[in-house]
């Protein structure tokens, strides 16, 4: 059975996006920004002595070198000794300060052209912080130095390792990468969870105490880094540090959040008034530079109503639920958007692979399902929004969505239907707008089969506000078909790259094999591979 790791980034969080670089000794179609986004260096043939081979494999080198994203390439060569000479420099500054446990930098991997040595500085403006020299043995090389709060690093090349060497620095990553092997951790635990209606958007939470040994390294383990956690090379989830406790030497206890966790800790989605509004540009906006895929079949989707100035995870709920679609972090690095799986099961959690046939369980009927409709409409009344005496520059959230914006004393810079950024001068500022009148009405869905003996047990969506006239039919036949799902099974499982959301069989506990939804997978991992599952059974 492949072995459990854990990947851990030990990166400055943003430092890559915060980051430019020069060289003045660079080639004039070299891009320092490549340095931060992940070039390669590929073979190409050059006027380098014993470089490459005559074997077909070494293209020549490209007419636009630019396009090809090279990172840094010298415009000298070294000396016979291997020594520049002048020693080429690689300066890097960033816009803010970062801490970390060193750089990592990557050369060309398909030849002898690493450095001989590299000296590296690290300062806070004008102070040096720390600085070591560094004989790179590999072409990705790990320069240890743990650094608090610098925003500029000097790289200093005086020689390469051959002669007659370009220095070819493709990557310059701020960190390094550990992988946690299983003698190195335990108590790793992780929970997976999807709603398959998107009534709610919970996070996958994880904890695991880390032993990394004397390795010689310090760790951090800075908030918002990244784990990676992979059966084999089956990726299970990405989770991203919360807390940290050091509880003993060389041992530390580790909290971590999804990326639906990851929403929370981003500024509000400032909301809005759609009217027809393509899913993909309503979700982009929501999720900003978290990493997601929406599902081709929802782009298109039209989205009416509107959003508060809400988190970015509350305003996603409010999306996927109008789109009946689920929302699920585990076994990608983004979040999936994507509609409810149907079918057929793609998976049998049967015979030998369940540690005992699950349990059911049977939840009441739902007597009524009861959805409420949203309309937007411009009023033929202004509002006074804000009105006082100002100074500079300030933003007015409202409560409500309000258009048609004007100001009085003062200027408008950006503005949306929950806000305005407004500027004054010190005299009286007052700001009007028309207010949206919000009126609701409630459709509603009966059960059939309810007796008159049955307890009336009704269940209600009512703040869910891109619930439109559009498309309040198809959502409320859809959540009935949800509610109509009163069975569930909770059992242990050997897993098969199992997630939240995938259809399969299972074996009850009263003999029957039934069909359903994964909608939880509880992880404790230890020798075997297995999980706490819950599936969502269909409606008989």
């Amino acid at each position: 059975m492949p072995k459990v790791t854990i990947t851990y980034k030990d990166y400055a969080v943003g430092a890559a996006e915060a980051a430019t670089g020069t060289s003045a000794g660079a080639e004039s179609f070299c891009d320092p920004a490549d340095l931060f986004g992940g070039a390669d260096i590929p073979r190409f043939a050059t006027l380098e002595d014993d470089l490459w081979q005559l074997d077909g494999s070494w293209p020549l080198f490209p007419e636009t070198p630019a396009a090809a994203a090279l990172g840094i390439w010298s415009a000298a060569l070294s000396g016979s000794g291997g020594a520049f000479a002048a020693a080429q420099e690689v300066d890097i500054v960033l816009s803010a300060n970062f801490s970390g446990t060193g750089i990592t930098l990557f050369f060309d991997p398909n030849s002898d052209a690493r450095p001989a040595t590299v000296k590296v500085t690290w300062f806070r403006d004008s102070t040096q912080l720390a600085s070591a020299d560094y004989v790179p043995d590999s072409d990705v090389y790990f320069c240890r130095q743990t650094v608090a709060s610098y925003n500029k690093i000097v790289l200093i090349f005086p020689a390469m390792a051959a002669a007659n060497r370009r220095l070819r620095l493709s990557r310059v990553v701020f960190g390094r990468v550990k992988v946690f092997q299983p003698q190195e951790y335990k108590d790793l635990a992780m929970k997976q969870l999807a709603d398959p209606i998107s009534d709610t958007v919970e996070d996958n939470p994880m904890t695991v105490t880390l032993r990394p040994g004397n390795d010689g390294c310090d760790y951090l383990f800075q908030a918002k880094q990244p784990l990676s956690v992979a059966e084999g090379t089956e990726l299970i989830g990405v989770w991203y540090i919360d807390t940290h406790d050091e509880t003993g030497v060389n041992a530390y206890d580790i909290t971590a959040i999804g990326l639906k966790g990851l929403l929370d800790r981003q500024s509000n989605h400032m909301g809005g008034i759609y009217n027809g509004t393509a899913a993909s540009v309503v979700c982009a906006d929501i999720l900003g530079s978290i990493p997601y895929v929406l599902d081709s079949s929802l782009r298109d989707v039209p989205v009416y109503g509107w959003l508060p100035i809400a988190s970015p995870r509350d305003n996603l709920l409010q999306l996927a639920f109008r789109l009946g679609a689920i929302v699920d972090d585990s076994r990608h690095d983004y979040i999936s958007i994507r509609p409810p799986e149907t079918g057929s099961a793609t998976d049998a959690l049967t015979g030998p692979r369940a540690y005992e046939k699950g349990k059911i369980s049977t939840s009441s009927m739902v007597t009524t399902v009861y959805l409420t409709v949203h309309r937007y409409a411009v009023s033929s009344e202004t509002e006074q929004l804000f009105s006082g005496t100002l100074t500079g520059t300030e933003r007015v959230e409202f409560s409500e969505p309000h258009s048609g914006l004007t100001i009085s004393g003062g200027t408008i810079g950006s503005s949306g239907a929950n806000y305005a950024v407004i500027t004054g001068t010190g005299g009286t500022v007052t700001l009007t707008g028309y207010k949206y009148i919000h009126t609701t009405s409630v459709i509603s869905k009966s059960n059939p089969l309810r007796t008159a003996s049955d307890t009336e047990n009704p269940r209600k969506a009512e703040n869910m506000t891109l619930i439109s006239p559009n498309d309040a039919a198809e959502r409320l036949a859809a959540l009935y078909d949800y509610y109509l799902r009163v069975r569930t099974v909770k059992g242990k499982f050997v897993t098969n790259g199992n997630y939240p959301g995938q259809r399969v069989t299972v074996d009850a506990a009263t003999g029957k094999t039934l069909t359903g939804n994964i909608v939880s997978v509880d992880w404790k991992i230890s020798a075997n591979q297995a999980a706490e599952m819950e599936i969502l059974c269909d409606a008989e």
